[in-house]
Parts: C-alpha cells; structure tokens; sequence
C-alpha cells in the first residue's frame, strides 16, 4: 500500500514534521481533501530573510511541472522556518509552531496562494493591504475553527524582537 499524498510532499524532518503531521491528521478529512484540491504540491523549510526575522511560514502559489500530464500546473507550496523552536531566544512553543502550521494550511485552504502570485517584492499598495489584512482575518477564523487560535501576530512580533535582541 503506498504512502498518504501527504508524505509524498513532506520536505521536513525530525520535530517539525511530526508537529506538520498532528495539525493535518487534526484537520477535518473534507478540508484536507478541500487542500488537496488546492494542489498542494510541497511542505519545506526556508531560512527566514534577516530584514524580516519574525517570519514563521509562509503559503505560496507558483507553477511546475506536473509529472502524471508532462505539463506545467499551478501548485501551493508551504515553507515553515527552519529555526522554528530550534533557538532558544525565540522561545517557540509545540503550540506557536502547530498555529503557525495551521495558519498556513488555511491560506492554501482558502485560496490565497493562487491570489497572491505576484512577481518580485514591490510594496503593497492600499487596496493590497486591506486585502492582505482581510486574508489574515479569514485565515485567524478557519484556524479557530480547526482548533488553532490565532495569537500570530504577537508570536511573529515576539520573534522579530528576540532576533534584534540576539
């Protein structure tokens, strides 16, 4: 019998994987098949950019090649930090890093990663914010709903100070 599509995308190992693998085990089957839907294609670690060190996961959309049709597909990708709950000044709890898991399933559950394909950083104009900050409400809701309440925006603040402070 082969392995769930899950591990097959997983990208991750050790204690964030196992943390990965108990939020979507958590998840409703329809919203994980609902994510399925989403093509989500990868679930990896990045290294957080020194100008935004607070940066816990992010949820993305970007084409590749499908190798079932030998075609170009869109897919959602999710990269959780590498130095999630690994250095000590960031004083990551189980907790912070499952709601940061969840936070991102929401985003690929709900859509945003093909909304918010966009090439290179450009700032955000207004209308892009109040758009952004709407997702970020959207997301904090569905997480309560999975049973991950959202306290992000204090722990990615909490991150980026502790990461000035060294």
């Amino acid at each position: 019998m082969s392995k769930p599509k899950i591990y097959q995308a997983l990208h991750i190992e050790g204690h964030l994987r196992e943390l990965f693998l108990e939020v979507w085990h958590s998840l409703p089957v329809k919203d994980r098949r609902a994510i399925w839907r989403r093509k989500l294609v990868s679930v990896s670690t990045f290294v957080p950019r020194a100008d935004d060190p607070g940066l816990c996961g992010r949820a993305y959309g970007s084409s590749y090649h499908d190798p079932n049709t030998m075609a170009m597909a869109f897919g959602s990708y999710i990269d959780i930090s590498d130095d999630l709950g690994t250095h000590s000044y960031f004083q990551d709890t189980d907790t912070d890093i499952r709601g940061t898991m969840a936070h991102e399933l929401a985003h690929v559950f709900l859509g945003h990663c093909a909304e918010q394909v966009r090439i290179g950083f450009k700032p955000l104009s207004r209308a892009e914010r109040k758009a952004e900050k709407q997702r970020e409400q959207d997301v904090a809701i569905q997480c309560a709903r999975w049973g991950y309440p959202q306290d992000y925006k204090r722990h990615r603040k909490a991150r980026a100070i502790r990461a000035v402070m060294g």
